[in-house]
């Protein structure tokens, strides 16, 4: 399945953000750059996409929305992968190459997240084998993992020099077991902790729901949601608990719900919200995933996550109740802070 145009942000981004602003309430925005379209072959930088991306920083600050720029979330371009992806020798120094031009290219936004969930990207490429390159080569995902470490660890400076704070998206699963001998602690151990301990200014947080171990076995997801995912909001809680210990500011960076009943969206906010302010963690910002409904990976245009839904034949925009409601619970907890400080 191809994605083709998806939601077409890249072309309707100004009128996305005007509906955004509207809104009121919403102060910052999450978005990432596309390294296929940036250099579409190796050392050929596309000059008209750096050009966009800038103005969709810039665009971001003209309606007082907080840019918040992604270097790599999970696509490569083809030049890339036909070298051997991240297994490639040169994969970190054309990483740190890319890096430098989209730092050169676009004006500082308030915050960069260097990579996306590196886990889920390792897990659905290199074990599970649902996303290219299609693998289930522990060996080989061990190895991704390290040359996805080294990726950060290098372009950490570049970013930095900007003087925007660089961070990574955690990818959060709450684990679960129903007896004693489980895969559960390792999953923990695997997933969830294997990118923690990295360098970083603050935390990001990426949390949707829990999975369920019995025994040695993965059960299937089988909640309420299109992704058939369970809501469990308690995990989230455990989530920052765990990011809580490196002591730094933490950003919940994606939290959301595919479902067709807007009701159950708004509910999903405000449980996940509860549950933060139920913490003790420094915590800078949430960001709910998504503001368009858009292509999720291998299951295609089917999920509606989005706060502003997405008529893919015809590109327009219906800005869902839930998107108003969510407006509501931010310019809430906005006002509620500034009282506080007064």
């Amino acid at each position: 399945m191809g994605a083709g145009q998806a939601c077409a942000h890249d072309r309707l981004y100004p009128a996305d953000l005007d509906l955004m602003a509207g809104l009121g309430g919403l102060n910052a925005y999450r978005f990432s750059v596309e390294w296929s379209s940036i250099e579409p072959a190796r050392g050929q930088y596309d000059s008209d996409t750096l050009a966009r991306y800038a103005d969709m920083v810039r665009a971001c600050e003209a309606r007082a929305i907080a840019p918040i720029v992604t270097l790599w979330h999970f696509t490569l371009p083809r030049w890339f992968a036909e070298r051997g992806g991240w297994l490639h020798a040169e994969a970190v120094p054309d990483f740190v190459r890319f890096a430098e031009h989209v730092a050169a290219a676009l004006p500082a936004p308030r915050a960069w997240i260097s990579l996306n969930e590196p886990n889920v990207f390792v897990l659905a490429g290199y074990v599970a084998g649902v996303w290219p390159p299609g693998l289930k080569r522990a060996d080989l995902a061990l190895r991704v993992m390290g040359r996805l470490r080294a990726a950060h660890r290098a372009v950490l400076p570049v970013l930095r020099a900007t003087g925007a704070p660089v961070g990574i998206a955690h990818h959060y699963g709450s684990m679960v077991s129903d007896s004693a001998l489980s895969l559960a602690p390792l999953a923990d151990l695997v997933f969830n902790r294997s990118f923690l301990r990295e360098p970083a200014d603050f935390l990001g947080l990426n949390y949707y729901t829990r999975f369920h171990f019995a025994g040695l076995q993965l059960l299937p997801a089988a909640g309420p949601t299109q992704m058939g995912w369970e809501i469990y909001p308690e995990g989230l809680e455990e989530a920052l608990r765990l990011l809580g210990s490196r002591r730094l500011p933490i950003i919940v960076t994606e939290n959301g719900i595919a479902t067709e009943d807007d009701d159950l969206r708004t509910s999903f906010i405000a449980a996940h919200i509860a549950a933060i302010r139920r913490s003790d963690a420094d915590i800078r910002g949430y960001f709910y995933w998504s503001l368009l409904d858009n292509f999720e990976w291998a299951e295609g245009f089917r999920p509606r996550f989005g706060l502003i839904g997405v008529d893919f034949a015809t590109q327009a925009r219906t800005v869902r109740p839930s998107a108003r409601a969510y407006a509501q619970m931010a310019l809430n907890a906005s006002n509620g802070e500034r009282q506080a400080r007064q």
